[in-house]
């Protein structure tokens, strides 16, 4: 999603830049299916990431793992699945939503 292009539609409505935001939720998997952890979030077009002005200054959102378990263990090596799903709301009204599936692999390395 275009971040910016929400934030000028977003002024030229009367809307706030803290009003145009991205909030996703990701769930984490084993590669056999059982459940890991889950994380959301939200990012708004008035944050600090976009220097409090994402239609100035763009970039681009990057999820990451910590690779710890709901029961906060570190997980062992293999691999895993990560379902993220987000929407993007402009005010309270939700203009998209996307969901995509991602296989990854967590390798550990040795402690010297």
């Amino acid at each position: 999603f275009d971040m910016r292009e929400m934030g000028i539609t977003a002024r030229d409505t009367g809307l706030s830049l803290d009003s145009v935001r991205i909030v996703w939720d990701v769930y984490y998997f084993t590669n056999i299916g059982q459940y890991v952890n889950h994380h959301k979030g939200s990012l708004a077009c008035s944050d600090d990431l976009y220097g409090g002005d994402c239609t100035k200054n763009t970039g681009k959102v990057f999820l990451a793992w910590n690779c710890v378990s709901e029961q906060g263990r570190v997980v062992g090596t293999g691999a895993y699945v990560a379902k993220v799903e987000w929407g993007v709301y402009v005010g309270p009204q939700k203009v998209g939503t996307k969901s995509k599936t991602y296989l990854m692999g967590v390798r550990h390395g040795k402690n010297e």
